[in-house]
């Protein structure tokens, strides 16, 4: 029989480990649905895919073959019947066929953002099937077109994870209230509220994309948490913090500035 996934199970990696009989068939398409994201997932830490009905819509997605082994064991991970109810849609594959499938539905949850970590796995399946993700990424990352952020470390222009803002507009240096704690993790910092230290950086506009790239670069929200902050030159922004536990004993970065303790350090 075959299923239509459009979540993380667009891994295929995954779905062979969840699935050992499946097999992959084509690309596909779920008409007048449309991706969302909600509940909560322990495992993921975060809400996770699901899809509603919305005509004129569009859900992409990839078809497995699955015996009935694979269809149980699926079941079982999805929490059918009490968390996912299964039905079955017509969906069109990438050479124009109507198939019925087997669909997996999302039973009263409140909408609410994925994990990066999560989001990423659907992200790299989407770039390897060829998927745009401009409809996932508007979904996921709810609010305005574009956000600002203040970055202080690696992410600086000349900086070794730069590349991550390739295409976002600089707004500008800036400088925090003398509130924070800047200490050294090693080949990058790390900022924790609290103290008396103003952080150098700069802040950038960013869309959707990017700030996905972001989170996924800084382990948002397991290791690096984004985070609301007030800048005098730039209104409100968002950074990468971290707690005060986990910068127990790393040095202190008493400047502020990345920039000029990478100059100073020993090479």
């Amino acid at each position: 029989m075959l299923y239509f996934a459009y979540g993380s199970n667009l891994d295929e990696t995954q779905m062979r480990a969840r699935c050992p009989g499946s097999e992959r068939v084509a690309r596909a398409m779920l008409r007048n649905h449309a991706l969302l994201f909600a509940g909560w997932s322990e495992r993921w830490g975060g809400s996770v895919a699901s899809v509603q009905r919305a005509p004129g819509s569009e859900v992409l997605g990839l078809l497995y073959d699955l015996e009935a082994s694979d269809l149980e064991a699926l079941d079982r991970i999805e929490g059918c019947p009490w968390v996912y109810e299964r039905t079955v849609r017509q969906v069109i594959d990438e050479h124009g066929r109507r198939r019925r499938a087997q669909v997996y539905f999302l039973l009263d949850a409140d909408p609410g953002p994925p994990s990066s970590e999560y989001l990423g796995v659907i992200q790299r399946a989407y770039r390897r099937l060829g998927f745009d993700e401009t409809e996932l990424l508007r979904v996921a990352l709810p609010g305005p077109a574009l956000r600002r952020v203040f970055v202080y470390g690696t992410l600086l222009a000349g900086e070794s994870n730069h590349r991550v803002l390739r295409g976002a507009r600089l707004l500008g240096p800036a400088r925090t209230a003398p509130a924070f704690s800047m200490f050294s993790l090693g080949s990058f910092p790390g900022v924790v509220p609290g103290g008396e230290t103003a952080i150098e950086g700069e802040v950038y506009e960013v869309d959707a994309a990017t700030l996905a790239g972001l989170d996924q670069l800084e382990g948002h929200p397991r290791f690096y948490r984004r985070t609301p902050l007030r800048l005098d030159e730039h209104g409100e922004v968002e950074t990468y913090l971290l707690t005060p536990a986990q910068v127990e004993g790393c040095l202190p970065i008493p400047s502020g500035c990345w920039r000029s303790h990478r100059r100073q350090r020993p090479r």
